[in-house]
């Protein structure tokens, strides 16, 4: 392993069982792949997220290119569960998407208010 790359055996700290299951929605042979589960995508609202996006996951360079989601934008700075900024993840930034494309893919979108911490 490269020194100073994350270790891919830890999850990154957004990357929960929902988030890992939207990343792999992918286009494969020209059709869009899903799993067969209820699509909902809690989301928190980040400081870098525009009003029709919602924020998908925080990945590296190399989970980057698996996000399959046409109007997906990176920013700038990932946070952690409860806000912090994700200092053991460096490599890591937040992936946001078009809240209309998530809901053509047939998401329901939930915002998680601040206040609220994720319980995973």
């Amino acid at each position: 392993m490269m020194e100073g790359a994350p270790n891919e055996n830890i999850v990154p700290p957004m990357a929960n069982e929902n988030e890992r299951n939207l990343n792999k929605i992918d286009e494969v042979e020209g059709k869009n792949i899903s799993t067969e589960r209820e699509k909902t995508l809690e989301y928190y609202t980040h400081p870098e997220s525009q009003s029709d996006e919602v924020l998908l996951t925080n990945v590296d360079r190399k989970e980057w290119e698996h996000i399959g989601r046409k109007t997906k934008r990176h920013g700038t700075t990932a946070y952690d569960i409860h806000g912090e900024v994700c200092g053991h993840y460096p490599d890591f930034y937040p992936v946001f998407v078009k809240k209309t494309e998530m809901k053509q893919a047939g998401y329901t979108l939930v915002e998680i208010p601040k206040e609220q911490k994720r319980t995973y």
